[in-house]
């Protein structure tokens, strides 16, 4: 399937950035196809934030660390692939001091959207997307686990208006 991508995927935008631009999408093909031909360091972010095997083994919350001044888009399309560090079972040898420590450094090294990203995917903030949900990541990226924890497209809620009527 050869589709228009509306969107320019390239080392020097964030990652929180380009799935914001994905994020904008409506149709659900176009937003797998998106997600197909991102570079190679969004998928275990995602995996992050959907993928039913993956737990995230650091304490609940944001840690105490000092938000980068540097803009370093490319910061996380490197460390990305370090993220399993920080999942339960990536690395038994690390204690949780270490492990905690690492994320602290992970974290301050990356530009502030990126690093909220991280935080969101850590703590299953699913809210952080409108349009992107588990679902769209189990098909650009199939794989059992994922696929049967999203066998369908959650619906989307609109939010509801109240009535101006009084009394």
């Amino acid at each position: 399937m050869n589709q228009a991508v509306p969107f320019v995927f390239n080392g020097r935008k964030t990652i929180a950035s380009m799935l914001r631009d994905i994020d904008t999408l409506q149709d659900d093909d176009q937003i797998i196809h998106c997600l197909r031909i991102m570079p190679a360091s969004v998928k275990p972010v995602l995996m992050g934030f959907f993928h039913p095997g993956v737990e995230w083994d650091l304490p609940e919350g944001a840690p105490p660390f000092k938000p980068s001044v540097a803009d370093v888009p490319a910061m996380l399309h490197q460390e990305a692939r370090r993220l399993y560090l920080f999942w339960k079972g990536g690395n038994p040898n690390l204690t949780p001091v270490r492990r905690e420590s690492l994320f602290i450094g992970l974290l301050e090294a990356l530009n502030k959207d990126d690093a909220d990203l991280i935080l969101a995917a850590k703590d299953r903030k699913q809210d952080t997307f409108t349009n992107i949900q588990g679902y769209h990541v189990a098909r650009a990226w199939p794989d059992e686990a994922i696929l049967a924890a999203y066998p369908t497209k959650v619906a989307a809620t609109q939010p509801t208006k109240r009535s101006s009527k009084k009394g």
